[in-house]
């Protein structure tokens, strides 16, 4: 198949911290990754599903940031959004389709066929489709039976997040990345007080960097309570 386009669609997220496979940090997830890192030969359809935070949006954006490396044209559709969801009826000639908190759609007819319609299209041209919820296909109710069976004809895979040591280790490691050295108190109060979610912690991590850089302080706990609780 011809992959290769001079045009590439923008994508709809913020670029201030690159999601990436290489910083990705959730274990036990490598055929996963493995898969949405290859250059497809054929159609593919992928859905991962776990629970908030262990990082399905991360790897959906990782796998479209390596497709699009691949020279593969890439539509990204957030089903919480209806702005973008609207986009599912201008696939084009995109051959890799993404589509994170799929269930958001299920029950709206014109979605649901808009999404059947580009499961023909996506396979007709070898193309490829991610999927990305926190329920596997089985554990939904489509409106759509067409719609259902080709969804839970999909590879499916359980994405597996960090455990207490392994969040505590990536936050120690990115601390450490931005030349900022914490306590074990320090971290204690953060993740008994905060959201755990990786993504959470590391959009504190932002806010405290940033915070520690103009008043030129060190993270202690009372800092931390002053950036994070304000």
């Amino acid at each position: 198949m011809n992959t290769h386009t001079p045009d590439q669609l923008a994508l709809p997220f913020g670029a201030s911290r690159a999601q990436t496979f290489f910083n990705f940090t959730g274990r036990n997830n490598e055929e996963l990754i493995n898969r949405l890192a290859a250059l497809s030969t054929g159609f593919t359809s992928t859905w991962m599903y776990g629970a908030e935070g262990v990082g399905k949006s991360h790897l959906l954006r990782a796998a479209i940031h390596t497709q699009q490396g691949y020279g593969v044209r890439c539509l990204v559709v957030d089903a919480s959004d209806e702005a973008s969801l609207k986009r599912l009826a201008r696939l084009g000639n995109t051959l890799c389709l993404a589509i994170d908190g799929v269930s958001k759609l299920v029950g709206r007819p014109t979605h649901e066929t808009a999404l059947f319609e580009a499961w023909n299209v996506l396979s007709l041209q070898q193309g490829q489709l991610i999927l990305a919820d926190e329920r596997s296909p089985l554990a939904i109710k489509f409106s759509l039976d067409d719609l259902a069976s080709r969804l839970r004809s999909s590879q499916v895979f359980e994405v597996r997040g960090l455990d207490e040591q392994g969040v505590r280790t990536l936050l120690q490691r990115r601390l450490r990345d931005r030349g900022l050295v914490v306590g074990r108190p320090v971290l204690d109060y953060w993740l008994t007080r905060r959201n755990r979610a990786v993504g959470a912690l590391l959009d504190d991590l932002d806010r405290l960097d940033a915070a520690s850089w103009r008043s030129k302080h060190r993270l202690t706990v009372p800092f931390l309570k002053t950036v994070l609780e304000a």
